[in-house]
C-alpha cells in the first residue's frame, strides 16, 4: 500500500470512529468533572474563606447529593477553604423550603449565604444538550454578587455512574432500548450499580441483645475505666474482617484520596527503642512488609470515615457521615457503612462470653487464635521494652493476613490482635452509669483539630495479654495514624 492510500484509509477510519461517537470526544467522567471544578475553585478564590455548597439543579436528588458530597470532600481535603457543614445547610434548606436538586436564584443564594455566615456560595446544574450532559458549577460572592468561578464540563450520559445516579430521571435512549431495556447488554450494564465493579466486604449479622459491658473488679490487669454497666445493643452488621490494604487501595485510587499521613507528615511507628512520628510513614509505607490481604494501617479516624462514605456509594447506599473541614456528623438512620460504636464492638467481641478474653479466662487460651506481641516480634525488636509473651510464637512479627487465625464464636476474625480498630465514640474516661441502649459516646459530632480523642479497641500486633482483653479500651487523636491501628466497618441491620 502506498503512502497516499494509507493516509486516505487512516483518515476514513478516524472519521468513521468520530461519527460513531459524535459529540462525545470531549466528554469526561463525572468524578473528573467534580475534581476539575474543585481545582478551579481553589485556584481562583482567596484562602480561608467560608464556603457553602448550596444546591445542584438536576433531575435527581440522588445525583445532586452525590455531586455536592464529592465536591465538599475535595474542598475539605484541600484545606484551603472552610466548608459549611451539611447539618447547617439542611436546617436552612428546611427553613427556606428548597431542595438540594432545585433551582435557587442568585439573590436567594446571597440571602442564604448570609444566614450561614458564608462568604461564598456554590450552586450548579446539569443540562441535557442532546449528545452529552453539560455540568456547571459556579461560585457566587455573597457580598458583591460577583461570580468568582464558573466551571463547565461535558460528561458522558452513558457513563454507568451517571446512569445509576439519575435512575429513572435519566434520558431515554433509543426506542428499542426504552421498550426493552433488559434485552440490551449495554442497557443492562448502565442500570447496574457501581458496586458491580468491586467486591464488597463480607458482613456478619450480629443479633441485638443485652450484656454487661466492662470488666469485674476481680479481673487481672483491669483498668479503672472499665466499670461494669448494662447495655442493650440493637441488631447490626459487622465486617467479618478488618479492612485490608487491597480494599483501601481501591478506595484511594478511585477517589484520588490522600490520607492524613500522606498530607500532614506521616504517622506513629516504632524506631529502635521508642515510638516516633515518622514523616514518610503512611499506609503504603508502614515500616514493614504487607500485601493486599493484610489489614490497612496508618489510617486516621477521618480516613476511615471517608472510606465508609465511599463504600456506601459503591453499594448504592446512603452515606452515613456528613464530613466537613470542621466536624463529622453521623446520620443515625442512614443505611450506609460506618464505624462500630464502642458498645457494638465489645458486644460483638465478647460474642456471648463473660470471660477475660473471648477465647476463655486463661491467657494461653489465646494461643493459635490471635496475632499478638510474642517471640516473633522480639526477634525484630530485641531492645523494645514491651510486655512480650515469650512462650508463644504466632509466626508474625507485624500484621498478618486477615483471617489467618480462628474466628470468635460469632464469626469475626482478628477482633482482638493483628491491629487495633477505630470506633465511632469520643473517648470518655468513665462509662456513664445506669442501664443504656445503643450508647454512642458523648456527642454526635467529631471535631477535627480539637482535644477530643477517638476510642480504639482490640489490641494488635504490639499488644500483650492485658491489652487483648475484651474490656480493654484506649484512645488517640482521630487525626493521628499509627502502624498498629486499622478499622472494620459496620452497618445498621434495619
Amino acid at each position: 500500500m502506498n503512502k497516499r492510500i494509507f493516509f486516505l484509509a487512516a483518515a476514513f477510519l478516524a472519521f468513521s470512529c468520530a461519527t460513531g461517537n459524535m459529540g462525545k470526544k470531549n466528554t469526561i467522567l463525572l468524578d473528573q468533572a467534580i475534581q476539575k471544578s474543585a481545582e478551579e475553585i481553589e485556584e481562583n478564590v482567596s484562602p480561608g474563606q467560608i464556603i457553602a455548597l448550596l444546591n445542584f439543579y438536576s433531575p435527581s436528588e440522588q445525583f445532586s447529593e452525590y455531586v455536592l458530597e464529592e465536591l465538599s470532600g475535595h474542598l475539605v481535603r484541600g484545606r484551603k477553604l472552610v466548608v459549611v457543614s451539611r447539618s447547617d445547610l439542611d436546617v436552612i434548606r428546611q427553613e427556606e423550603h428548597f431542595q438540594m436538586s432545585g433551582e435557587v436564584s442568585d439573590e436567594s443564594a446571597q440571602a442564604i449565604g448570609r444566614k450561614l455566615g458564608a462568604q461564598l456560595v456554590v450552586s450548579g446544574s446539569l443540562t441535557d444538550t442532546g449528545s452529552e450532559y453539560r455540568f456547571r458549577i459556579k461560585v457566587l460572592n455573597v457580598e458583591s454578587a460577583v461570580i468568582e468561578v464558573s466551571s463547565t464540563s461535558d460528561i458522558d450520559p452513558d457513563e454507568t455512574k451517571v446512569s445509576h445516579l439519575l435512575g429513572n430521571s435519566g434520558r431515554r435512549r433509543s426506542s428499542a432500548a426504552a421498550a426493552s431495556p433488559a434485552s440490551s447488554p449495554a442497557a443492562s450494564e448502565r442500570a447496574r450499580p457501581t458496586a458491580s465493579r468491586y467486591t464488597p466486604p463480607e458482613m456478619v449479622r450480629i443479633n441485638g441483645g443485652t450484656f454487661i459491658m466492662g470488666s469485674p473488679e476481680s479481673e487481672p490487669d483491669r483498668s479503672n475505666d472499665e466499670n461494669q454497666h448494662q447495655v442493650t445493643v440493637s441488631s447490626f452488621y459487622m465486617g467479618k474482617h478488618q479492612i485490608t490494604v487491597g480494599q483501601f487501595r481501591r478506595f484511594a485510587d478511585d477517589a484520588k484520596y490522600q490520607t492524613d499521613a500522606e498530607r500532614f507528615g506521616g504517622g506513629t511507628v516504632w524506631v529502635e527503642t521508642r515510638w516516633v512520628v515518622q514523616p514518610d510513614a503512611n499506609w503504603k509505607n508502614p515500616g514493614f512488609d504487607q500485601d493486599d490481604n493484610h489489614p490497612v494501617v496508618l489510617v486516621s479516624w477521618y480516613d476511615a470515615a471517608h472510606y465508609c462514605n465511599w463504600l456506601s456509594r459503591q453499594d448504592g447506599l446512603t452515606p452515613v457521615y456528613a464530613i466537613t473541614a470542621r466536624d463529622v456528623v453521623w446520620t443515625r438512620e442512614a443505611n450506609g457503612y460506618r464505624l462500630p460504636t464502642e458498645a457494638e464492638w465489645e458486644y460483638a467481641c465478647r460474642a456471648g462470653t463473660t470471660t477475660r478474653y473471648w477465647s476463655g479466662q486463661d491467657e494461653k487460651s489465646l494461643f493459635g487464635k490471635v496475632n499478638m506481641l510474642d517471640r516473633s516480634a522480639e526477634k525484630v525488636y530485641p531492645y523494645a521494652e514491651w510486655d512480650i509473651t515469650r512462650d508463644y510464637d504466632d509466626g508474625y512479627a507485624h500484621t498478618s493476613p486477615v483471617g489467618s487465625f480462628q474466628a470468635n464464636p460469632w464469626g469475626l476474625f482478628d477482633i482482638i490482635g493483628n491491629v487495633g480498630e477505630w470506633c465511632w465514640d469520643l473517648w470518655y474516661v468513665y462509662y456513664e452509669t445506669g442501664v443504656q441502649t445503643d450508647p454512642t459516646g458523648h456527642t454526635g459530632h467529631r471535631f477535627r483539630g480539637g482535644s477530643n480523642e477517638a476510642v480504639i479497641r482490640g489490641g494488635g500486633w504490639t499488644s500483650g495479654f492485658r491489652y487483648l482483653r475484651s474490656a480493654y479500651r484506649y484512645a488517640s487523636n482521630p487525626s493521628m495514624p499509627h502502624n498498629y491501628v486499622g478499622f472494620r466497618v459496620a452497618r445498621n441491620a434495619n
